[in-house]
C-alpha cells in the first residue's frame, strides 16, 4: 500500500532518542487520515556506518553519501509516497541538499514538502531550493495543521502561522520501527508547551512559536501514563523551552507526578527563576526530575539585563548550588561575545564556570552568533559592523577558537542515559561532586570524568590569561 507522506529525519546529533518533530508529525497527519511513515536517516546511517555518520555530522563532504542514499533512493520506491517532508535544521542542510538533488533527478513526480526552525531563520535558501525544482512546498513555524492541508491538496501560502490546540494534540501511537536502534530502555521525547514567555534578544524561539501555550498538567501526566502502559516508557526527555514558563504549572504538574503511583524518570529546560527555591528544587526531584538544563548565558548582570534575559546573577549562583547539593544532574550553557561585552566581563562568566565546574555536569560555551529572525539581531548587527568592535570581536573569536573549542566535547557525554534517567541519579551526582567513587561508578569513569574536569579548567585558565593580559 503506498503512502500520503514519507517523512526524513537527516543526520544532526547522537540518535540516542527518537526525533521528536517527525514523530509528532506523522502521528498528527495519521489521525487526519493519512498513511505516513518515518525514515530517521541520523539513527540509520549511525547503524549503517558510524564513522561516515561521524564525518557528515562534523561537515564532511555529503557526496560520500552517495552509495548510501542509492539504497535510500530504492526504499522510497518501494513505498511509493505522495509526498516526501523533510524536517530542516542547519546542522544538516548539505546532507538533506543533496538527498533532494537525487529525488529530483530520480522521482521528480514526487513533491518535496520542507518545514522546520532552518525554513524560517534561513528562508532565501529554501526558496533557491523551490527556485531549482529540489522542494516544492514550505512550511514556515507549527506545520501540523498546514501539512495535513497540503496533504488534502489544499491551497497554501508560503507564509503562514497555524497554531495547534496543545490540549488536543494526539499522542504517539507507535514508536518507530527502528526504536530497538535507540538506548534502551528507550528515552522518549515529549512535550508539555510550545513557545516562550522570555524575550531575550539572542533568541529566535519567540518569533518560531506564536506565543506560550501549555498541556494542563493533568493531561501531561496522563499521557505519561499512556506510555507507559502502551510501551512500558519510564524515561521522557522534555523538548520544551522552559518548563516553569507558568511556576503555578509547574507547581501543579509536581503535585499530579507525586499523586501518581508511577515513578518516571525525566529532564527538562528551566527558566532560571527566584521562585526555583531549594524547596522547589526538592519536590522536583522527588516527582522524577533527574536532569535540569539551564541557560545562564552570563555572570554580568549588565548583560543579562541589556539583552532581556530577564535574570539575575544572584539566582544562576543559588540555583546552580541548590540543584546540584540536592543531587540533580546539571547541564548549563553560556555565551561569551555578546555585543558590547568587554574582556573583563567575560572573565567574569569564564571565573564562574571554573568556579562551579564541580556542581555542574555538562557545561556549553558558545561564542555569540547573531542568529537571523532574533529580536535583537537588527542591534547586534549594527554593533558588528562598527569598526570600532572589531577588534575584540576579533580577539574572543581568537580565544574560542584557541583555548575554549573542545571544552563543549570534554564535557559531554561522561555519564550514559542509564544513569542519569534512574533512581540512582542523584547519589551518582553527589558522589562525583565529592570526587568520591561509588559502587554505582566504575574506575575507569571516575577517572575519565576527574581528567575531562582537569582539561577543562585549564581550558578556561588559559582563555581567562589572556583575556586579562593587557
Amino acid at each position: 500500500m503506498s503512502l500520503d507522506v514519507l517523512f526524513f529525519h537527516f543526520p544532526a546529533y547522537l540518535p540516542f532518542m527518537p526525533p521528536p518533530g517527525v514523530n509528532y508529525l506523522s502521528t498528527y497527519v495519521e489521525e487526519a487520515g493519512f498513511r505516513s511513515e518515518i525514515m530517521d536517516i541520523n539513527a540509520d546511517l549511525y547503524q549503517y556506518d558510524p564513522n561516515l555518520w561521524a564525518d557528515i555530522v562534523q561537515g564532511g563532504d555529503t557526496h560520500k553519501l552517495a552509495d548510501y542514499y542509492r539504497n535510500i533512493l530504492v526504499y522510497v520506491s518501494n513505498r511509493s509516497p505522495r509526498f516526501i517532508a523533510f524536517s530542516a535544521f542547519e546542522i544538516s542542510y548539505k546532507s538533506s541538499m543533496f538527498l533532494a538533488e537525487l529525488l529530483r533527478n530520480e522521482m521528480p513526480s514526487v513533491p518535496i514538502i520542507v518545514g522546520g526552525p532552518d525554513v524560517l531563520e534561513r528562508r532565501e535558501l529554501y526558496e533557491d531550493w523551490i527556485a531549482q525544482s529540489l522542494c516544492h512546498f514550505l512550511i514556515e513555524r507549527e506545520g501540523e495543521e498546514v501539512l495535513s492541508r497540503i496533504l488534502r491538496g489544499e491551497q497554501h501560502p508560503l507564509v503562514g502561522l497555524v497554531d495547534m490546540d496543545l490540549e488536543h494534540a494526539p499522542w504517539l501511537h507507535r514508536l518507530p520501527n527502528i526504536a530497538h536502534w535507540y538506548v534502551s530502555p528507550l528515552l522518549l521525547p515529549v512535550y508539555a508547551s510550545r513557545g516562550c514567555t522570555s524575550r531575550c534578544l539572542f533568541c529566535a524561539h519567540k518569533v518560531f512559536w506564536n506565543g506560550y501555550r501549555c498541556k494542563t498538567p493533568e493531561r501531561m501526566v496522563s499521557e505519561l501514563d499512556y506510555y507507559f502502559n502502551t510501551f512500558g516508557v519510564q524515561r521522557f526527555y522534555f523538548t520544551d523551552m522552559l518548563l516553569n514558563g507558568h511556576m503555578d504549572w509547574l507547581d501543579h504538574f509536581i503535585e499530579k507526578l507525586l499523586e501518581s503511583p508511577r515513578t518516571y524518570f525525566w529532564s527538562s529546560y528551566f527558566r532560571v527563576h527566584p521562585q526555583l527555591t531549594c524547596d522547589r528544587l526538592f519536590d522536583l526531584k522527588q516527582a522524577g526530575c533527574v536532569f535540569m538544563s539551564l541557560g545562564l548565558e552570563s555572570h554580568v548582570q549588565r548583560l543579562l539585563d541589556e539583552f532581556h534575559k530577564g535574570t539575575k546573577v544572584t539566582d544562576n549562583e543559588r540555583i546552580v548550588q541548590d540543584a546540584a547539593d540536592i543531587g540533580l544532574i546539571l547541564h548549563v550553557s553560556f555565551i561569551i561575545g555578546f555585543p558590547s561585552e568587554t574582556p573583563l566581563e567575560a572573565v567574569e562568566t569564564l571565573q564562574f564556570i571554573r568556579r562551579h565546574l564541580d556542581r555542574m555536569d555538562h557545561v556549553e560555551i558558545y561564542l555569540y552568533e547573531n542568529v537571523p529572525h532574533s529580536l535583537g539581531f537588527k542591534k547586534a548587527m549594527a554593533y558588528f559592523e562598527n569598526e570600532e568592535n572589531q577588534a575584540y570581536r576579533s580577539r574572543i573569536a581568537s580565544v574560542y577558537t584557541d583555548k575554549l573549542s573542545l571544552f563543549n566535547a570534554k564535557g559531554g557525554g561522561v555519564l550514559s542515559s542509564h544513569q542519569i534517567y534512574s533512581p540512582d541519579a542523584a547519589e551518582i551526582k553527589i558522589a562525583l561532586m565529592n570526587h568520591c567513587q561509588t559502587h554505582l561508578l566504575g574506575a575507569a569513569q571516575v577517572e575519565l570524568i576527574a581528567a575531562s574536569k582537569t582539561d577543562q579548567r585549564d581550558m578556561l585558565d588559559a582563555a581567562i590569561a589572556v583575556l586579562t593580559a593587557e
